[in-house]
């Protein structure tokens, strides 16, 4: 189950995995994705509130409380996190910054550099972000 998942998610994890040369673990993951159903909950998002519905508009109109990882609670000294920073539109991680940040975290990872805090934003972020996909599934179709 996500929220824009077969657009997001699925191809993040698809393209991260082939990113890495490991054949085997796209072929398994693939393998996998054929074995399970995946619930999109953007589709009846956008069915029962409009096209365009955003997971945080979503939980606006489920009465569930979004957590927010704001940027100035982590210390990021990892190059080329400026320009994620100064690109980001909220004081808070939002979607768009998570592909752009997390190439900054595999590039960190790759150089050798230490890349602790950046992973705890995504961490929490992914974490806040999922939290609330198990209310909204339970509570689908909308």
């Amino acid at each position: 189950m996500t929220f824009n998942g077969d657009r997001f998610d699925l191809p993040v994890t698809a393209g991260r995995l082939e990113r890495t040369g490991a054949a085997d673990a796209t072929t398994a993951l693939d393998a996998l994705l054929e074995s399970v159903d995946h619930l999109d909950l953007k589709h009846s998002a956008w069915s029962a509130y409009g096209n365009y519905t955003s997971l945080e508009e979503l939980c606006a109109h489920q009465d569930l409380a979004v957590g927010r990882t704001h940027w100035a609670d982590y210390a990021l000294d990892v190059a080329g996190m400026d320009t994620v920073l100064d690109r980001a539109r909220e004081s808070y991680v939002t979607s768009a910054d998570v592909a752009a940040a997390g190439e900054v975290y595999l590039a960190a990872l790759d150089a050798g550099a230490d890349a602790s805090t950046l992973e705890a934003v995504l961490t929490d972020y992914t974490l806040a972000d999922v939290d609330h996909l198990f209310t909204l599934a339970d509570r689908h179709p909308f």
